[in-house]
């Protein structure tokens, strides 16, 4: 498996989260709530590799040394929507000072110019790019080259599932990028109507 592909497919606190995920009974305020927690989950995995930096806390005893995200202002969180707004709330419960870019693509093209100019004016050095499910990549290779063409050197995909074989394909095609799922899957599919995890995390079955 390549270096710059990363799951979280056989960790048990994983497991147990995603799995609410995949359940067909849960209400939309039940299965959005799941993608928060499985966002944090991923929070926790993606923090390791990211660097720290002590500094004064205020604690009951005086002051102490606490450790937070170095540059965290530096780390943009770009949601894809709609699917990947949940999962970025999760991601914010520890990059609680990252800015939060709410994005629509175009399949094959990637992000608008408007957007373009908004993320690069935070002056970033490390993009994630946020989405609930990655099934065939459409939507967010294009963004790969976008965003290193704004000058931010570090992009890394976080995402709940995607499947095994595109994902695997995605992070050779890509080297350049991190790529970071809670799971892989075999089972690939695009969802449509009452299958569509947008549809489902926002009460929108009703829609193809």
């Amino acid at each position: 498996m390549a270096s710059n592909l990363h799951h979280l497919t056989e960790s048990k606190a994983s497991r147990l989260l995603a799995d609410r995920t995949r359940r067909a009974d849960l209400d939309t305020a039940d299965f959005a709530q799941a993608y928060v927690q499985l966002g944090a989950c991923l929070g926790m995995a993606l923090v390791e590799q990211l660097e720290t930096e002590e500094y004064d806390i205020p604690h009951c005893q005086g002051v102490r040394r606490g450790v937070r995200l170095k540059e965290e202002k530096a780390v943009g969180i770009i949601v894809m929507l709609r699917a990947g707004l949940y999962l970025a709330e999760g991601l914010r419960s520890l990059l609680r000072s990252s800015p939060l870019f709410l994005v629509e693509t175009s399949r094959g093209k990637g992000l608008s110019d408007a957007d373009l100019v908004k993320i690069k004016a935070a002056d970033l050095r490390h993009a994630l790019i946020v989405d609930a499910v990655v099934n065939t990549g459409a939507s967010i290779t294009p963004v790969f080259g976008q965003l290193k063409g704004i000058g931010i050197p570090v992009v890394t995909v976080v995402a709940g599932v995607a499947p095994k074989e595109k994902a695997e394909l995605l992070a050779s095609e890509h080297p350049d990028v991190s790529f970071l799922f809670a799971r892989l899957s075999t089972n690939t599919y695009v969802g449509k109507g009452g299958t569509d995890t947008g549809n489902r995390l926002f009460g929108t079955e009703f829609l193809d």
